[in-house]
């Protein structure tokens, strides 16, 4: 029995130094590969972004602020003309955001929301036309477009009620609070990347 145990020992310590000898050579050769220097040669590059707006040859702020005293049918229109130009590397399209909209003391961001809304209420819902436009929505690489602010009020809109509802409130405002604007618009503009691919 004391031989049968030899052996059986024997054959135990043999396997025992077998997976002993194996894991040393698994982890000695996951340690080689591990410390192995690993390089790749990638090179990326960043479009130049460079798209500005000015008035009258002057830059401004993306944030522009429309004041009309006065509001009463057959007004002079008021127009603000913007040039944006892209001078970057990369076509952008113009983004609109209405920071303030107030109408003879109503603010329209209280009861109207979304932008294209807004910009789309103050061009229909009264009888003076409050419109933001420009010759081309997008702007190509090292051009300009021009973007237009107009507010005005045909003396004959076409609907004498609401000439006369809208004029005689104008009026009334007016003449309650004459240092607030009977138009107060804060417009930010801004251009965005578009992705070409």
């Amino acid at each position: 029995m004391a031989t049968k145990k030899k052996k059986l020992f024997k054959k135990v310590r043999l396997k025992t130094i077998f997976l002993l000898a194996l894991t040393l050579a698994s982890n000695s050769f996951a340690w080689f590969i591990y410390s192995t220097e690993v390089s790749s040669s990638i090179s990326t590059r960043v479009r130049e972004w460079k798209v500005t707006f000015d008035v009258d040859g002057q830059r401004v702020e993306k944030e522009i602020t429309i004041n009309i005293d006065s509001l009463y049918p057959g007004m002079p229109t008021h127009t603000e003309i913007f040039t944006a130009s892209n001078t970057g590397e990369s076509k952008a399209t113009f983004v609109y955001e209405v920071k303030e909209a107030n109408i003879l003391g109503d603010n329209l961001l209280n009861t109207i929301t979304g932008n294209d809304k807004v910009l789309e209420y103050l061009e229909t819902a009264y009888p003076f036309k409050v419109k933001l436009s420009s010759s081309n929505n997008s702007i190509e690489v090292n051009s300009q477009e021009q973007i237009t602010i107009e507010v005005s009020w045909p003396y004959e809109s076409g609907n004498d009620e609401l000439d006369t509802y809208w004029g005689n409130k104008a009026y009334d405002f007016h003449k309650a609070n004459p240092d607030i604007p009977s138009i107060l618009l804060v417009i930010k503009i801004s251009a965005s990347q578009i992705n070409e691919t």
